[in-house]
């Protein structure tokens, strides 16, 4: 019984980690759904299922993410102008 109390602690503190999305976004490609997470000083953060979780940010113009895994890649890209 004591080998699995860690297991057991490491798993409950994961499940207890995840946050429900405030909304669903609505997006052309119907293939994924695209959530808000949250909103703070005019930044988005968004969440969407590829295979695993791809979480994107848009911040006035600017969206960065992280791939993730073991080859993690961080990719940047901005826009100007209106993108409404």
């Amino acid at each position: 019984m004591k080998s699995y109390l860690p297991f057991l602690f490491v798993l409950i503190l994961f499940v207890g980690c995840t946050k429900d999305a405030e909304k669903k976004v609505n997006v052309s490609n119907n293939n994924f759904d695209v959530e808000l997470l949250f909103e703070h000083d005019g930044c988005k953060m968004y969440r969407f299922y590829d295979g695993k979780h791809i979480y994107y940010s848009d911040c006035t113009g600017k969206t960065s993410y992280n791939t993730g895994g073991k080859n993690n890649v961080y990719v940047e890209t901005e826009t100007y102008g209106s993108v409404d």
